[in-house]
């Protein structure tokens, strides 16, 4: 009876040959299994991979723009923070300035004076705050601090009012210092003159967080403190009419920061809001394209497992087959 038969070296082939595609479907299914995707992608989308490209494309796409709505309200979040100690600060010292006018000359003067030189330097410092590991308040140079040393800033400022003979005179100099090409503006303001470019935080929508530390609100709030600040140096002493005419103008100039720092502020938080919801939405289309995802190239976990059981079994018959052949031998049976 005629038979056909394969020799040993061939049999061996055909054992590892099998041996290597069951180990690697079993790789693959566990691949899908743990992943949730089928591997061979071209296969489950019928060789049509461009809407997959897409959304994939769109999918990194909404990953950046995510990333970039999270470090803008990390950035947002910290900028009212310190607006809003800020303003406190202007408050507090804009209440005690009000209730010393009764007092000046005496320690209630004083206690004016010290928690106005505190005041300055904490807003210095609030200025030189940081959001998402970039600088607040300095334009497009984020890596560097806007605002020199608060008691270096005294200093000069302090020398450039020394020898003012009236009130009048004094506040025109703060002025000065803080107006356009003033000291302050050439030495003090370390940041640049060009905004922080708008933050976009969706497919369709950007925030602005570009306040400088050089803007004419910041100017005003630390020319309202340092008035009163500068006052600890001797400036005229003796002239108690003066001095409070100083503090006059300083409360002025304190209301109207106190005004512009709640209108910044509700700016701020109408950013935050805006953050806010496209960070949902983002979150929302993120979801709803993954899910697509998976519809096209998703692995159906019960059946992936049960594919696996099936070239498991398969695999231990091949290995069982092979033990049994290895131990045929014809001297057994003459």
């Amino acid at each position: 009876m005629p038979f056909s038969s394969i020799g040993d070296l061939a049999q061996t082939f055909v054992t590892r040959r099998a041996n290597t595609r069951l180990t690697s479907e079993l790789s693959k299914l566990g691949t899908e299994l743990t992943t949730g995707l089928k591997r061979d992608k071209g296969t489950a989308l019928s060789g049509d991979l461009g809407i997959l490209t897409a959304l994939e494309r769109s999918v990194t796409e909404l990953a950046a723009l995510s990333s970039a709505a999270k470090e803008a309200k990390v950035f947002a979040d910290a900028t009212e923070a310190r607006l809003g100690r800020i303003q406190d600060l202007v408050q507090d010292l804009g209440t005690k300035a009000v209730l010393s006018q009764g007092g000046v000359g005496g320690n209630v003067e004083s206690a004016v004076i010290a928690a106005a030189q505190d005041a300055f330097a904490t807003t210095v410092s609030s200025m030189n705050a940081t959001g998402a590991g970039r600088f607040l308040f300095s334009g497009t140079a984020t890596g560097t601090a806007p605002l020199r040393d608060a008691d270096a800033i005294l200093a000069d400022l302090a020398s450039f009012v020394a020898g003012a003979p009236d009130a009048a005179s004094f506040n025109a100099a703060v002025d000065a210092y803080f107006g356009p090409g003033g000291g302050f503006e050439t030495t003090d303001y370390q940041g640049t003159a060009q905004d922080l470019a708008p933050q976009r935080i969706s497919q369709d929508e950007s925030v602005d967080l570009g306040l400088r530390a050089d803007s004419a609100l910041f100017r005003d709030t630390l020319a309202g403190i340092a008035r009163i600040a500068l006052l600890d140096g001797g400036a005229f002493v003796g002239a108690p009419a003066e001095r409070q005419a100083i503090i006059d103008t300083a409360i002025g100039g304190l209301r109207g920061a106190d005004n512009g720092l709640t209108r910044e502020r509700s700016v701020v938080g109408s950013a935050q809001g805006l953050i806010d919801r496209a960070i949902t939405r983002n979150a929302s289309e993120t979801t709803a394209l993954d899910q697509t995802r998976i519809s096209l190239i998703g692995a159906d976990p019960y059946e992936t497992a049960t594919r696996i059981e099936q070239t498991q079994v398969q695999l231990e018959s091949l290995y069982t087959l092979t033990a049994r052949l290895s131990r045929l031998n014809l001297a057994n049976f003459l």
